[in-house]
């Protein structure tokens, strides 16, 4: 959901028995009434509805998920700036 003109960064950082992966855009953000439901299945924020931007809604769903079946942890961080989702795990 980020602009072509934008940067999506991507920083690994880790410590004894943790590694922690942030993503971080510059997109619409998710606004914060939704960030509870778009971690469910199938469920897509309004600003990819509105932009008519293709997806399924199940991608922060999987991550999650998946994060959480190793061990670790997700989280999410959204404004009108941009989304950074955090992906901590251990090692």
């Amino acid at each position: 959901y980020t602009p072509v003109t934008s940067s999506i960064q991507i920083e690994i950082t880790g410590s004894e028995g943790i590694m922690d992966i942030k993503i971080k855009d510059e997109g619409p953000g998710i606004p914060i009434e939704q960030q509870a439901d778009i971690l469910k299945k199938f469920v897509r924020g309004s600003n990819a509805k509105e932009k008519k931007i293709p997806g399924s809604g199940i991608g922060f769903t999987l991550v999650k998920s998946i994060s959480v079946l190793l061990g670790g942890e997700f989280g999410l961080d959204s404004n009108a700036s941009g989304t950074i989702c955090t992906i901590t795990l251990p090692t």
